[in-house]
């Protein structure tokens, strides 16, 4: 018997900014995510993304926070 696994759209979020980052060969990290769940598709649209970078100088929007930002949200995140 095959049995469905729930989550909510927050762990949803949270795993897909996990993902980024070890996908990315921890050298970036998109979070800050904010999404609109359609009950009836099944369906989580995500958007307004912040993309923290490792090691780049460069400011990407008044949130971009490099590094520290990354380390934020693993200090926040829990697997």
């Amino acid at each position: 018997k095959v049995s469905s696994l729930t989550f909510t759209p927050s762990e949803v979020a949270q795993a897909f900014s996990h993902f980024s980052y070890w996908a990315t060969g921890q050298k970036c990290l998109i979070c800050d995510l904010q999404g609109v769940f359609e009950k009836e598709k099944n369906m989580l649209r995500l958007s307004d993304p912040v993309i923290h970078y490792r090691n780049k100088a460069t400011k990407y929007g008044k949130t971009y926070r490099g590094y520290k930002g990354i380390a934020t949200f693993f200090d926040t995140h829990e697997c």
